[in-house]
């Protein structure tokens, strides 16, 4: 296959526009988006390249397709796991770096975005802090790898017999992923439809179907057209520096990506000059192993420092980056590609795996308990529902909670993610009581119908209450939410009061209230607004908090909560009575509200209680089955 040196300077918009974000979020917030052009990158060369192998029989195909692919990638990344292993076991707590050694078996065996699905996401404070995070790309692509060429394969077989199979059947499998893609983001599953290949197919197919195009040498007028790549550097421009969405930000880049692969044009071309040039031509060579060690880097720093390193700093990290990843590309990849044979490429590979796991299980081992390294225990300690759990509703992905193998559904919690925090609680008290029941979260909106984050919460809301006000099996809803912003829309997208929250929970109990549904309701919680689980334990770490202080870090005064939710508390004691569970009874005495107390975390993040913590809240727990097991078993009421 032809040299392309214009698709090397595209790999060096990527590897740049992702370093940037990791170092700089502030100044390129859809940076992340170089990840999507890779993939288009990754399906277009792929595809091509096995496009041009077809003829050869099916096992060679695949040996000759594997052995490539393995000395490609593998050396330095393995070389990498091994570095990072080093460093991180020198730096982090036993407590992270048990978490550290998860990810580095989940990145080995080429699982590890399934990993960091389950483990927490990828925007969220903690997860800033992962070292190995960005591995979810490369397991993503790994899996295509594995899947690909097969499927490839099984077209050109069915080619032979039906006209236009190949491309009918990438565009088919492109389509289909688009469409998973898309509704999971609509429905809050942003998290999957970001992590796994079925959600990211559609890039990689973009990308196959430039290949597909230009193998089949019909569309040449088409492809050498200059204006694609004009367009293509627009649709980069508008996608990374202005914000739309995350769904409308991804397609205009990758979209972008594709369009400027598909282009042929010729060197006059100034948009092809431009990406061709000798500096983005040599960072687009090195932008694997760049990508391998930058995140690290800023992992690391954002560890020992706890708070986002100065601009300076950053740039030395980025330096720093930048060297670590022209030396991997100068004495591992390009040996190893090129020079060494395939039975050292293993060899390195299995010496290298084995040794980092080594390494970093035994500094766990052999490293003391420390007060520290218990706090951190608690760190993004989310409760999150198997994947085998999940159904549609609503506007939602509900999960089962509850008894298992129970079918009816009688309750159902209802919420954001302060409902998911909740869930493993109230499933505990349904499965005492022998019920079933459904969680059903919104994230980053409120479950309330008349005012709420934005325009698209409310309509979702509406959704989610809809679905729940015409399921028959439905007799109780439990809510929880967050209390804590400040700018609110109602339904007229007019800007609403924070004093207006009571009056929205409310609203929601008298429309359930008419369909013969009762309302339940978690009150505020005294959140600490910082993310004390991660932090206290690394200052303590790097010695800037004595541990003498850290009792005054892990409390607030009683009076500050009462005085910001007394007039809220009252009015949901008067309108719900002991349907309203004042979880604060559980955290707080007389004098102070507590977020941890000795080495015990009570928050997994800046505001949600870790699973540890759900044991302590003895009052709630009580309250919530006593009026559960009251109206237990449901009596249907008018209209039920």
């Amino acid at each position: 296959m032809k040299y392309r040196a214009e698709i090397d300077g595209l790999r060096a918009l990527a590897v740049i526009s992702v370093v940037i974000f990791h170092f700089y979020p502030a100044h390129l917030g859809f940076g992340y988006l170089g990840v999507d052009i890779f993939f288009v990158i990754s399906g277009y060369l792929i595809t091509a390249h096995l496009l041009h192998n077809q003829s050869m029989p099916y096992a060679g195909y695949l040996q000759h397709f594997y052995v490539r692919r393995i000395k490609r990638l593998f050396p330095a990344l393995f070389v990498f796991l091994l570095a990072t292993s080093v460093l991180v076991s020198a730096v982090y707590l036993v407590a992270d770096l048990k978490k550290f050694l998860q990810s580095l078996i989940a990145t080995q065996t080429f699982w590890a975005n399934w990993y960091f699905w389950r483990d927490g996401g990828y925007f969220g404070g903690n997860d800033q802090i992962k070292p190995l995070l960005h591995m979810w790309s490369l397991s993503v692509e790994e899996q295509f790898y594995i899947i690909f060429p097969t499927f490839l394969f099984l077209l050109a077989l069915l080619g032979r017999r039906v006209s236009f199979a190949a491309g009918g059947g990438i565009i088919l499998a492109t389509a289909g992923s688009f469409l998973l893609w898309f509704h999971l983001n609509r429905i809050g599953g942003e998290n999957p439809a970001f992590f796994l290949l079925p959600t990211r197919a559609w890039e990689f197919g973009l990308g196959a179907i430039a290949a597909y195009v230009h193998g089949a040498n019909r569309f040449q007028k088409v492809t050498q057209n200059g204006l694609l790549a004009y367009l293509a550097v627009a649709l980069f421009a508008i996608g990374f520096f202005y914000p739309v969405s995350l769904v409308a930000n991804t397609i205009i880049v990758t979209c972008g990506a594709a369009l400027f692969i598909l282009c042929t044009a010729n060197e006059r071309n100034l948009a092809f000059r431009l990406f061709s040039l000798p500096v983005p031509r040599e960072i687009g060579k090195i932008s694997y192993s760049l990508y391998l060690y930058h995140w690290p880097i800023a992992a690391v720093m954002l560890y020992i420092l706890v708070e986002p390193p100065g601009f300076l700093m950053a740039f030395a990290g980025i330096l720093l980056s930048v060297l670590l990843g022209w030396l991997s590309y100068r004495f591992v990849e390009t040996p190893f590609r090129y020079k060494l044979p395939f039975w050292q490429t293993l060899s390195l590979v299995i010496a290298m795996a084995l040794l980092s796991i080594a390494i970093t299980l035994s500094v766990i081992k052999l490293t003391p308990p420390s007060n520290a390294s218990k706090l951190a225990e608690n760190g993004g300690t989310h409760f999150r529902c198997p994947a085998s759990a999940y159904i549609p509703y609503g506007a939602s992905r509900a999960c089962r909670i509850g008894q298992d193998g129970a079918v009816r559904r009688e309750i159902v919690l209802l919420g954001n993610s302060h409902a998911q925090m909740f869930a493993p609680l109230v499933s505990d008290v349904l499965a005492g009581q022998g019920m079933s029941g459904l969680l059903v979260p919104l994230n980053s909106c409120l479950p309330t119908t008349t005012i709420n984050i934005d325009t698209v919460c409310l309509a979702h809301a509406e959704r989610n209450l809809e679905a729940v006000m015409a399921d028959p099996d439905v007799k109780m809803v439990v809510i929880a939410s967050t209390w804590y912003g400040n700018d609110y829309v109602d339904v007229y997208g007019q800007k609403s009061d924070k004093e207006n929250l009571p009056a929205a929970f409310l609203d929601l109990r008298d429309r359930l209230k008419r369909e013969g549904i009762e309302m339940v309701l978690f009150s505020p919680l005294p959140v600490p607004y910082q993310d004390l689980a991660s932090e206290l334990p690394r200052l303590i770490k790097f010695g800037r908090l004595e541990e003498t202080e850290l009792e005054g870090r892990l409390r607030k005064d009683w009076l500050s909560f009462h005085t910001e939710y007394a007039a809220l508390n009252e009015t949901f004691r008067q309108g719900l009575g002991n349907a309203y569970l004042e979880v604060y009874r559980d955290l707080c005495d007389a004098e102070y509200c507590y977020f941890g107390q000795g080495s015990e975390m009570f928050y997994a993040d800046s505001n949600h209680l870790s699973q540890h913590a759900l044991e302590r809240l003895e009052l709630t727990r009580a309250q919530l089955q006593a009026f559960i097991g009251a109206r237990a078993p449901f009596v249907t009421l008018e209209g039920r």
